[in-house]
This record gives structure tokens, sequence and C-alpha cells, in this order.
């Protein structure tokens, strides 16, 4: 059976619930820090380094200044992908994104690294939170066998909009499952993984 989540406590409880799994040691990497609420939450509760990544120059702007203090925080004007390269944005609040092209949203081109690359050169990844409005499906069918063997654990919002969704987090669930254990699971809502 399903279990249903809760809106009113989710973000606040199973999102940044990881027990003795992560410390002030931790690093934590947050691919699509929007106003940086997530990247506070789990900071607070376990004092670890975050690296926040946010795209839209506004969103960047204002996360920077809000952790303009910490010096375990950092925050990167730039999108994740597979490649390094300029991408251009729908640019519509919480839901800017590559994907959508939104008559409300207005385009704007934005830098992206290589998310394979990065994580290689970080050695170890604690843990990857992705919320990239429908890119995740990309990334992490881009994503490096030797990658999954540096990021210890997953929370990934999968997103319904973009075409055969549900086949291919079907697929990318499969992929993670030989590797890591489902911690929770609300689908198109939020799921994480832990190495196994």
């Amino acid at each position: 059976m399903e279990v249903e989540w809760d809106y009113g406590v989710g973000d606040i409880t199973h999102r940044i619930d990881y027990g003795d799994f992560l410390n002030e040691d931790s690093i934590v990497v947050d691919c699509g820090g929007y106003v940086g609420q997530w990247a506070s939450d789990i900071y607070s509760m376990y004092n670890c380094y975050v690296d926040i990544f946010e795209p839209v120059k506004s969103k960047f702007d204002f996360i920077k200044n809000r952790f303009r203090f910490n010096e375990k925080i950092s925050v990167n004007n730039c999108g994740v992908w597979i490649t390094k390269c300029k991408l251009s944005m729908s640019v519509n609040g919480e839901g800017s994104s590559f994907l959508i092209n939104s008559d409300e949203g207005i385009a704007q081109d934005v830098d992206v690294i290589n998310f394979n690359e990065y994580i290689l050169n970080k050695c170890v990844v604690d843990l990857v939170k992705l919320n990239i409005e429908g890119a995740e499906y990309g990334l992490l069918e881009g994503v490096t066998d030797e990658v999954m063997n540096n990021v210890k654990c997953w929370q990934i919002q999968f997103h319904d909009f973009s075409s055969y969704c549900s086949e291919r987090r079907d697929e990318i669930r499969e992929r993670l499952s030989k590797r890591y254990k489902q911690i929770y699971n609300f689908p198109f809502v939020w799921e994480s993984w832990i190495w196994i």
C-alpha cells in the first residue's frame, strides 16, 4: 500500500531526516536551490557542507545573499546537466525549466555544468537532491556508473509532465535499486535512495 504524502509536514520530516547518515563533515548537493529553504533546513540539522546549484539569476542572487556569512554553503549560478553548455530556460517561478516553453515564462539563457565531472571531482558526495523540473530524467539517464559509486544517497523529485515519464522513472528506479535501498517513495512528489 502506498503511503500518502502529508503536504503539511513532508518537507520538514522525510526530506531532512537522514538520522546518523549526515554529519558536520558530510557533503550535500542541492540541484535546483530555488530560494534555499531546503539547503537551510538540511544545514541546520547537520551542520554539513552544502553546494547549491540555481541557474535562475534572481533566485541565485537571493540565495547568495541569504548565505553570505556561511562558509559551509556555496551557491553556484548554474544548473546541472550531462554536458557543460548553455541552455534556454523558461523562467516561471517554481516551474522554471529547460523543458517547458511556458507562455507565462521568460526565456533566459543559463549555464549548466557537467554533473558527472563535478561529482567525480568531489570524490564522494553524501546526498544529492534533484528538483530540476523534468531534467532529472535526462540527467539520471546520463549519470555514469562511476558517479553512482560516488553518491551515497539521492533525493529526487520526478516530474510527470514529460513524455513517457512513468516508463523513464521506472527504468531509473530499476537502475537505482541495484546499488541503493529506497528510504521512502511518494511517486512524483519525493523519493530517496541510500547506498546498500
